[in-house]
């Protein structure tokens, strides 16, 4: 069963995840940015700020999207799948450059792949949010992307 959106919660279908509300998702959002730290530089930490998207200090991606042809192409890419793992990381070109905008460097991304890492083999196919005009992928990392209306 899905989970659905719900002005107020019935205990019993809070207690099953029938039910969550907007501002429970915003909770949940906002715990995780108050617990994760940036490392701008070596031994430099500030806490995660997503409240103007044209500051790369204040650009940390608070969402990512996905368009359901790109889900669609992942799944027909790998048959035989029935699910997809995600996997979160940040962007770093050091580690893996590639076509992602500036701005990206630095922030949250997933790679959506079909099992997990170490199951992985060669011909599998994975896709990489921020990483545009290659593979499947084109997510969008919202901000530093400003086209996400992401409040």
């Amino acid at each position: 069963m899905l989970t659905k959106i719900a002005d107020e919660l019935s205990p019993d279908k809070q207690l099953n995840g029938d039910e969550v509300t907007v501002d429970q998702i915003k909770g949940l959002s906002k715990k995780y940015f108050d617990q994760t730290w940036i490392e701008e530089k070596v031994g430099q930490l500030r806490r995660m700020n997503s409240t103007n998207g044209k500051d790369p200090v204040m650009n940390d991606t608070r969402t990512i999207t996905f368009k359901k042809s790109r889900i669609d192409q992942f799944f027909a890419a790998n048959p035989g799948s029935d699910d997809f793992v995600i996997h979160i990381g940040l962007h770093n070109k050091a580690i893996y450059n590639a076509n992602q905008p500036k701005e990206y460097e630095g922030k949250v991304m997933v790679v959506l792949a079909p099992k997990d890492v170490n199951l992985l083999t060669k011909g599998d196919v994975v896709m990489i949010a921020g990483i545009s005009g290659g593979g499947l992928d084109n997510g969008k990392l919202c901000p530093p992307d400003l086209t996400c209306g992401v409040s």
